[in-house]
């Protein structure tokens, strides 16, 4: 068109002249040597001949320059692209389309512009209207779908454009986070398998395939491409957090070990794999290397609750009971919805005397924690009760923690304890006694397995010579009208 364009606005002059001669020779010339002749009216046959030429000209200079513009558009578009200004891209595009239709490359870049503010109806609008037959209409459509939530058009425009292309690793990203969101594993197994086929040597795909078999819950599979990932990227953070995950969670502490030391060394200055390391050696019970590691990732700048949780904790276990406090406050003015700060606080603040406060904190947790962990929570009331000699409180306290978790033969234990010091009659001490030495493993508390036979040997001889005592009252019965 442009060729053709020139040639016609600009033609060689040679073919002007053939054509001007041309029609000369064609015109009647007037007779001079008979008078009277007239001579021809020839501007008429001039005009008539120029007309058509002329409406030729302006149709092909018109057509030039509507296909001339669409591609200055275009171009002026991508530079503004490329200068981050995603604004004048939609304004200029917008301006456009009110002229005339948009190229489908213009509606492309238009839903582009869109999608780049954050406008994913108004990009679906303009997508949609593009050239669907290209893999990067339908991705662009699938990225947009899926930021609106709407999750299967998303699936099904992913889907499409993998068709389409098959080696793209964003649009398996794509495709896998939603069936991931969907639960459906096995087919983000499926193509990270056909990924790490293609590329072997890339250890993001071995990182999210490893991810997959975790999901399904193939461990060994896991740390096989985890490992390799490892090798491939050693400076990744993640691959380091998600490694040392998996040992941790299928109790290898000694992989774990050595999977955070090895990332400490290759990036020392991230604070994540620091408290990473302190959370492992506090699993191995290695607490001055606990310790350690979370005031390291605190020096680094992470001073999150759970770095200031799990140094408080490390304190209470080293029995620094003053640090413990001021780095547990700090916690749980940090995050007062941690239960476990809260249960540490409790703790702490019973060593200390500070039954109060202890009971306060306690009660907090057990507010906040679930099921499984409530028993916990109120074994320490319980015991704070019992040191505060609120012994009713404390009976009701140790029978909560029974019927939370019946399998706590300690528990019995202390209800005995506090039976045998307060009630009058002792017949409900020694059923809680014998209850407690039918129900624990032999030798696994010696100090109150051995305590418990004495005073059921001492409770037996002393109710047999007794005469005339009242029946015993109800275990559940904790009035304070029933203690000595």
């Amino acid at each position: 068109m442009r060729a053709l364009c020139f040639d016609v606005l600009f033609p060689a002059e040679t073919s002007i002249a053939d054509e001007t001669r041309k029609a000369k020779d064609d015109v009647p010339r007037e007779d001079r040597s008979l008078p009277g002749t007239k001579r021809p009216h020839t501007p008429i046959i001039r005009d008539t001949m120029k007309r058509p030429l002329f409406t030729t000209l302006l149709s092909l200079i018109l057509a030039c320059s509507a296909a001339a513009q669409p591609a200055a558009t275009l171009r002026e578009v991508r530079m503004l692209f490329a200068e981050g200004d995603y604004g004048a891209v939609v304004e200029r595009l917008e301006a456009a389309r009110a002229e005339a239709p948009l190229s489908p490359e213009g509606l492309r870049l238009l839903g582009l512009g869109y999608q780049a503010r954050m406008q994913h109806g108004r990009a679906v609008e303009a997508l949609s209207l593009a050239d669907t037959t290209d893999v990067r209409v339908r991705a662009a459509l699938a990225r947009s779908l899926e930021k609106l939530g709407r999750k299967r058009e998303a699936l099904d425009a992913y889907r499409a454009a993998y068709r389409m292309d098959s080696t793209d690793q964003s649009l398996a990203a794509g495709l896998a986070r939603l069936y991931a969101e969907a639960g459906r594993w096995t087919s983000v197994r499926a193509l990270y398998d056909r990924l790490v086929a293609r590329d072997p040597e890339n250890g993001f795909l071995h990182a999210r395939l490893a991810a997959a078999y975790r999901a399904l819950d193939s461990t060994d599979l896991a740390i096989i491409h985890y490992e390799r990932a490892r090798r491939l990227i050693p400076k990744s953070v993640t691959v380091y957090l998600n490694l040392s995950s998996v040992y941790f969670d299928s109790e290898r502490l000694i992989s774990a070990w050595r999977v955070v030391n090895a990332g400490v060394e290759a990036l020392p200055e991230e604070p994540i794999l620091w408290r990473r390391r302190g959370e492992v050696a506090l699993k191995r019970e290695e607490y001055p290397e606990a310790q350690t590691s979370f005031e390291k990732a605190l020096a680094l700048g992470d001073s999150s609750a759970l770095t200031l949780r799990n140094l408080g904790a490390t304190h209470y276990l080293r029995n620094r009971l003053p640090e413990a406090d001021s780095v547990l406050t700090w916690s749980f003015a940090t995050d007062s919805t941690d239960a476990m700060t809260a249960f540490y606080l409790g703790m702490v603040k019973q060593y200390e005397q500070e039954y109060d406060a202890a009971l306060d904190y306690l009660h907090r947790a057990a507010q906040l924690m679930g099921q499984s962990a409530l028993a916990d929570v109120h074994a320490q009331i319980a015991a704070t009760y019992d040191q505060m000699d609120r012994d009713a409180d404390a009976i009701r306290a140790y029978r909560l923690t029974q019927a939370l978790d019946p399998d706590r033969p300690e528990v019995l234990f202390h209800l005995a304890a506090l039976y045998d010091a307060y009630y009058a009659d002792l017949s409900t001490a020694l059923k809680q006694y014998e209850a407690f030495l039918a129900q624990v493993e032999e030798g696994k508390l010696p100090e109150m397995e051995s305590y418990a036979r004495q005073r059921v040997r001492e409770i037996r001889e002393r109710l047999f010579f007794e005469t005339g005592r009242r029946a015993a009252p109800s275990p559940t019965d904790t009035s304070d009208a029933q203690l000595r």
